[in-house]
């Protein structure tokens, strides 16, 4: 047992969470019990014949089909597959199961109506044979993941068999499903027998599934390092195995970037597949680790094409091959030296050129300028802008003569991205030229002003300024906003009549842009203005934070009307504007504002009620009394803190009043009230506050006929003994309590008793030493005064309780603690729950010392459950005393079972976090 030294904490948070739990707990409950019950299991009672017939037994819709051909094509009856899918459920846990569900198509080209019995087909995966699952029951616990699929039930998914192929040459499909496949990367080969009235047929899934997808390879990059395989077909977990060999193979040759782009047609086979093909060896993913993994040689893999994949901005994903290999082989190129680049550059494969132009064309075109100028003639355009974009870097003169003829005589793309480059360019004449073009009306023209803006950006040179004003003065508002923002930031001396024009514009955004940078900054020469569009933004009644910033700054007592008279209008979102108005009026202004206080929102009445209290404002108490029952919870609270603050005796009358005014149930209540949140926290707070007038206010409040009123009262008064002066004596008492001399403790905690008799935490503290020294019974007498005095504390009962147990009357002691009025009270309170234990702990030892318990072993059993129960919530709740733990003495007959050796290891794991 261990005593609880903290003082009472605030509980209405708590109690909203034990009730949650209880709530989740008895729908937890509830389903099992209905899940037993008869009605459930009719659930799974499979639907009528014909509604099955219907559901099975129907076409399959031409561009449903992603069909594979199974048997021969001349074989009368034609097996095609149409899904496949070999999924792992729970793969982090051993309970999870390998399930192959497969739908088959039957075509029948023969004269006579064909039944097959699906019921009695078989998947042979090596040499072990699974038959098809016949019932859910079957099944472990999490049933099957079948996209598109109404039910996931196999009764309801495989339907009645036989299942009547009908001789008309229409497809008709049904569902096999399989269970409990190994778990293993790689299943050995799998051949699937059916039994038809022509005859068995048996299909090698295996090495169908294999030859459903074909690729060539092309190797590219230095000594054929990157590989670029076309697929065509389709890759799906049966077939994964075979496309992972296919990988590894080609590391084994010298591949050791990948690049792989899926022609028209190609699939992929399910989700699973897809995700496993684009995050490749990842070992992180629990749902991939039972596929298979290729050599680690491969170091990096992009799709191209990718089937399902909209969204190709991933890393591992290209709208094209040109793009895969860039993005493969980004780490390869940094690697490679200046000579082995230039060799690859011109006489390598344009695929791999490109992509070191863009990987390391800085470097190139900085070494060997004129081998990049060789790409400005290409004709693939994607090779035309890697060189432009690598020129950025040259330092050969040439470069600036090539790029300038590229501004000129290129295509509107290339010549923006040219004039980027130079803007770019480490060189001054490179830079120079580019504001020299970018003025140039045929440029202008060529490329248009808003794409200059955009993709060449504007540095803080005062050279760019002729070209922003012009900009500037563009019909287009886009372009505006873009020329505004860079001569904002750049600074011009005429920034007065550029403010000017532009708070005059037609462009709501560009009017913003303008005051936020007058807000920001503005001289004295702009200060006029700035107040004149200030003044006209309140008229507007925008209440924005630049407008309100812009207010505090002004400090205009002329706009105080304006103000007031918004507030009036919009009282309930014109919070912001009553701080301006204090800020801007001061203390001559707060009567105003006190009158218009009610229609405030909460949080600002919060705020202006500090205020109040701060100026001493004659108004601020019947306010904050006023707020004492407000709606707002936060806000009464904060009432209730300035009050205590205060706490003066007309503070704490007014706090006591409240409380009377709390545990007055209301009129036809119905339920009755039996409780009251705010009433506590009104009792808590004079509790906090103490004092010979608190204290008063409490007992008066106690010593009332009201119920509630009582319990409330006792909720204040229990704050009274951790103000008391015998604290320091408890502490002194308790590190002799912990040296185990029991003897010295008790007599300093008999000299607290004299300096205050009525502590119900002394006696409760003796009563802890006496029970140390096996003096059960005047324990129990001081733990039951300790009750008495502090009946809210939790401490003396679970002490109570363990005497009972050592008395051997453990029922009574299970029926004092193990309460779920008592989990509502103390739950989420770590020593509560340890005691609680202990007590649990005392009874296990009194039945293993008492032969002649009946039923003893279960009980036995089912102690030691409740106990391990309530030790494991004490640890989750906060509970680290593995000293403790482990050696007190109302746990001895715990330590033993394997629950219990894991605690001091969770303690430990916790506080290294």
């Amino acid at each position: 047992m261990r005593t609880d030294p903290e003082s009472p904490q605030p509980a209405r948070s708590m109690r909203r969470h034990l009730l949650a739990r209880w709530g989740v707990l008895a729908w937890g409950l509830g389903l099992a019990m209905w899940c037993a019950s008869p009605a459930a299991a009719q659930v799974d009672a499979p639907p009528l014949p014909e509604v099955l017939k219907q559901l099975i037994e129907r076409p399959v819709p031409a561009e449903a089909r992603a069909e594979l051909l199974l048997t021969p094509a001349d074989a009368p009856l034609m097996v095609t597959r149409h899904v496949a899918l070999l999924r792992l459920t729970n793969a982090y846990d051993p309970s999870g199961f390998r399930y192959l569900a497969i739908q088959i198509g039957f075509k029948n080209r023969g004269a006579h109506s064909v039944t097959v019995n699906t019921q009695a087909s078989q998947l042979l995966v090596g040499n072990e044979t699974f038959l098809r699952v016949q019932k859910n029951s079957e099944l472990p616990s999490e049933g099957l993941d079948l996209p598109g699929e109404s039910s996931n039930k196999v009764e309801v998914l495989q339907g009645p068999s036989p299942l009547t192929v009908p001789a008309n040459g229409k497809t008709v499909a049904a569902w096999l499903v399989f269970t409990k496949l190994p778990r293993t990367r790689e299943l050995p080969p799998l051949k699937l027998r059916l039994d038809t009235s022509a005859g068995p047929i048996e299909i090698e899934l295996t090495r169908i599934e294999n030859q459903a997808w074909t690729s060539t390879l092309e190797r590219i990059g230095p000594s054929g390092r990157v590989g670029i395989a076309r697929i065509t077909g389709e890759i799906n977990a049966l077939n994964a195995p075979h496309f992972a060999r296919m990988i590894t193979q080609c590391g084994e040759q010298g591949v050791s970037r990948m690049v792989i782009a899926f022609g028209k047609g190609s699939r992929i086979g399910d989700e699973l597949t897809s995700e496993w093909l684009i995050e490749g060896r990842e070992g992180d993913n629990d749902r991939l680790q039972f596929y298979p993994q290729w050599s680690s040689l491969v170091r990096g893999m992009v799709l191209v094409h990718a089937p399902g994949q909209a969204d190709e901005s991933s890393e591992n994903l290209a709208k094209s091959e040109a793009e895969a290999v860039q993005k493969v082989t980004r780490d390869l190129i940094s690697g490679l030296d200046l000579a082995t680049l230039r060799r690859e550059v011109r006489s390598g494969h344009p695929l791999f050129q490109r992509a070191i132009l863009l990987n390391a064309g800085d470097a190139l075109a900085n070494d060997d300028c004129a081998t990049v100028l060789v790409f400005l003639k290409s004709t693939d355009p994607d090779m035309q802008r890697a060189a432009i974009q690598s020129l950025r870097a040259a330092v050969d003169p040439q470069a600036i003569t090539a790029l300038e003829g590229v501004v000129r005589r290129g295509t509107r793309e290339e010549s923006a991205l040219a004039l980027k480059s130079l803007n770019s360019s480490q060189q001054t004449r490179a830079r120079e030229l580019c504001i020299q073009l970018a003025g140039d009306p045929a440029v202008q023209k060529h490329i248009g002003l808003p794409m200059i803006l955009r993709t060449v950006g504007v540095e803080s040179d005062e050279r760019w300024l002729p070209f922003l004003k012009q900009a500037f003065a563009s019909a287009d508002p886009v372009l505006r906003r873009t020329a505004l923002g860079h001569l904002l930031q750049m600074g011009t001396e005429d920034r007065l009549p550029l403010l000017q024009a532009a708070l005059a514009d037609k462009d709501q955004p560009i009017r913003e842009m303008a005051f936020q940078a007058l807000v920001a900054r503005h001289s004295a020469d702009e200060q006029s203005l700035f107040v004149q569009e200030t003044l006209r933004r309140v008229q507007l009644g925008m209440q924005d934070e630049q407008t309100i910033s812009a207010l505090r700054q002004i400090r205009e007592p002329s706009v105080l009307p304006q103000l007031l008279k918004r507030i009036d209008a919009h009282s309930q979102d014109s919070g912001a504007f009553v701080i301006a108005a204090l800020q801007i009026g001061g203390t001559a202004v707060l009567d105003q504002i006190v009158q218009r206080f009610p229609k405030l929102p909460p949080d600002y009445r919060t705020g202006l009620l500090r205020i109040l209290f701060n100026a001493r404002h004659p108004e601020w108490f019947r306010l904050a009394t006023a707020g004492l029952l407000d709606a707002d919870d936060d806000y009464s609270e904060y009432c209730q803190s300035l009050l205590v603050e205060q706490g003066d005796a007309k503070s704490i009358a007014a706090l006591a009043e409240a409380i009377r005014t709390c545990s007055r149930p209301p009129a036809h209540a119905s339920p009755p009230q039996i409780s009251s949140p705010r009433g506590e926290d009104l009792a808590r707070r004079l509790g906090v506050l103490g004092g010979p007038a608190a204290w008063q206010a409490l007992e008066q409040l106690q010593a009332g006929d009201n119920p509630i009123q009582k319990k409330l009262a006792s909720t204040g008064l229990a704050y009274r003994q951790y103000n008391s002066p015998v604290n320091s004596w408890l502490q002194a008492s308790n590190q002799l309590t912990h040296q185990n001399d029991f003897e010295g403790a008790i007599q300093l905690l008999n000299i607290a008793l004299e300096i205050d008799p009525e502590s119900g935490r002394v006696y409760n503290a003796i009563g802890y030493a006496q029970l140390r020294m096996s003096k059960g019974t005047e324990a129990k007498a001081n733990f039951e005064k300790a009750q008495k005095l502090t009946p809210e504390d939790h401490n003396p009962l679970t002490g109570i309780a363990i005497c009972l147990a050592l008395e051997g009357r453990c029922d009574e002691a299970i029926a004092m603690v193990d309460t779920v009025p008592l989990f509502y009270k103390h739950g989420e309170q770590q020593i509560f729950l340890y005691n609680v234990a202990c007590v649990y702990g005392r009874i296990i030892e009194h039945v293993l010392k008492t032969p002649d318990v009946p039923d003893r072993d279960r009980k036995v059993e089912n102690y030691r459950k409740r106990a391990i129960y309530f030790l494991q919530a004490s640890v989750q709740q906060g509970f680290d005393d593995v000293d403790l733990l482990t050696s007190d003495a109302d746990l001895a007959y715990l330590r033993e079972m394997p629950e219990f050796k894991r605690l001091p290891k969770l303690i430990e794991q916790r506080q290294q976090q």
